[in-house]
């Protein structure tokens, strides 16, 4: 998974939650590393770092409305989670093209937007749990 990087947002903000986030893992966004610089821009805010999943564990993705929509207590059935898929799971970050809003036609800037439609969620590895400094 050398294309995909994981970003977890430190200070992501969970105040709206009712419902606990049932697993015990890492929640992020896997992110082309192509276009990781521009995901990383648009979240400073919120601290981003890269996780990287360590052999055995499980990388997994979550319909993100529909987990939020539960943690919000807005609906009561736990999504489903699915095996992550590079193919379905990334963000998807847009470059467009900003131009004066006076109209003369000059361009201005390079505005970033990003759809996240699935959370990933890295579960550590059950083989963690059974290392010598855990026991």
């Amino acid at each position: 998974m050398d294309q995909v990087k994981f970003i977890h947002l430190r200070l992501f903000d969970k105040s709206a939650m009712v419902k606990h986030f049932p697993y015990n893992g890492i929640s992020c966004w896997g992110v082309r590393a192509s276009d990781a610089k521009h995901f990383i821009g648009e979240f400073l805010k919120y601290k981003p770092v890269e996780v990287r999943p360590k052999e055995g564990d499980a990388v997994l993705a979550i319909n993100y409305k529909l987990m939020d929509d539960y943690v919000c207590s807005r609906i009561d059935t736990y999504p489903p989670t699915e095996l992550f898929d590079v193919t379905k799971h990334l963000a998807v970050v847009h470059l467009s093209h900003s131009y004066c809003w006076c109209g003369c036609g000059a361009f201005d800037e390079i505005v970033t937007s990003v759809e996240y439609p699935y959370q990933v969620i890295i579960v550590p590895s059950v083989m963690d749990f059974f290392k010598p400094s855990n026991l």
